[in-house]
C-alpha cells in the first residue's frame, strides 16, 4: 500500500489509504472439527511509531451464515476476543474464540471467511486482512463418509474408519461392519469328516 503521509510502506506492511499509517498484519488459516467445543483464530498486528494508540482499535470479523459479526475488545457478543501485547514494540496478538459452529447436513465441511484488522485512530481508516476458518464434520470410530455421501455412515464389512473415511482392510485382514480397525484373518477351522462304515452280518 502507498502511504502518502509517511512515504511508501516497507515490505510486508500495508495501509488501506494514502493517509493511513503502515501496519504489519499476519494471519493464519485454521481448521477444526465440528465436535470441537470452540474454534479460534489468532492474528498479529504491528504498528511502528506510536503503538499504544492502536491497542483499543484492533478488531476481528467473523462471517456466519452470511452475516458479518464484528468483535473488538469491548464488544464481544457471542464470542471472546483477547488482545495480548507482545515483547516486540507495537505488536499485539488478537485471538477470537467462538463456540456453537455447526456443519450443515448436506456438506462434509464449511469454510468461514474471517477478517483481522486495525482502525487507524488518526484517520479512522480500516486496514484488514482475510483468513479462512474451516470446520470439518467428524465421524465417530467405525463410521465414515462413503463415496458421494455427506453424512457419517457405518463402515461396511471388511473396511475400517480412518480420518472420516471407510477404507478397505489390507490383504489378509478382515473386519466386522462398523469397525475402526481390521484384524488378521483367522485360518479356517479344520473340518473332520466322519466316514461311516457299513456293518453287515
Amino acid at each position: 500500500g502507498i502511504n502518502a503521509e509517511y512515504g511508501d510502506c516497507p515490505d510486508g506492511e500495508m495501509a488501506s489509504s494514502g493517509a493511513s499509517r503502515c501496519f504489519r498484519i499476519i494471519t493464519k488459516d485454521e481448521t477444526f472439527f465440528d465436535n470441537d467445543s470452540d474454534i479460534a483464530a489468532t492474528c498479529s498486528i504491528t504498528q511502528s511509531g506510536s503503538p499504544d494508540e492502536i491497542k483499543n482499535n484492533l478488531y476481528m470479523i467473523s462471517v456466519h451464515e452470511g452475516n458479518k459479526e464484528y468483535f473488538t475488545s469491548s464488544n464481544m457478543t457471542g464470542g471472546t476476543m483477547t488482545v495480548l501485547q507482545l515483547a516486540s514494540p507495537g505488536t499485539y496478538n488478537i485471538t477470537l474464540t467462538l463456540s456453537g459452529r455447526n456443519v450443515p447436513a448436506n456438506v462434509r465441511s464449511k469454510t468461514e471467511n474471517w477478517e483481522c484488522g486495525v482502525r487507524d485512530p488518526l484517520t479512522e481508516v480500516f486496514t484488514t486482512v482475510s483468513l479462512s476458518v474451516t470446520i470439518n464434520k467428524s465421524c465417530i470410530p467405525g463410521k465414515g463418509f462413503l463415496p458421494g455421501e455427506t453424512e457419517c455412515k457405518a463402515c461396511p464389512k471388511n473396511t475400517y474408519s480412518n480420518e472420516n473415511k471407510c477404507e478397505e482392510c489390507p490383504e489378509g485382514e478382515e473386519s466386522l461392519p462398523e469397525s475402526d480397525r481390521c484384524l488378521k484373518k483367522e485360518p479356517p477351522s479344520p473340518v473332520y469328516y466322519a466316514v461311516a462304515g457299513s456293518g453287515g452280518a
